[in-house]
């Protein structure tokens, strides 16, 4: 087996252990369900001179064999405590050095407004 194989079959099983199933809904309203995601929601701990302020980020990654043009505004659609709730893609998504993961910030969107 060759590095690339094996780094691939490395990725799947991260994925099928930490990842979630979501539906991707782009920009332009092309939908792909059963995407697997993986969110990360470390807190940022900015310092503005003596002060510090605690920010909650969320990051999500996703293989780009299933998304292959993320973009700001495209969707995420995921179940959390059995309600559907939905995410933003936020700023510009970048690709690893291997340009087969997509790494984005993402946002919470308030779908009770």
């Amino acid at each position: 087996m060759s590095f690339p194989e094996a780094r691939a079959r490395l990725d799947d099983a991260v994925f099928k252990r930490f990842g979630e199933d979501a539906t991707y809904v782009s920009r332009v309203g092309q939908t792909i369900e059963n995407v697997r995601v993986i969110r990360k929601e470390p807190d940022e701990d900015p310092r503005f001179g003596d002060s510090r302020v605690i920010m909650p980020t969320c990051r999500l990654r996703v293989r780009r064999s299933q998304v292959r043009d993320l973009g700001e505004n495209d969707r995420f659609i995921l179940i959390e405590d059995g309600a559907e709730i939905e995410i933003l893609v936020t700023g510009d998504p970048m690709l690893n050095a291997r340009r087969t993961i997509w790494t984005t910030g993402v946002e919470r969107l308030d779908v009770s407004r």
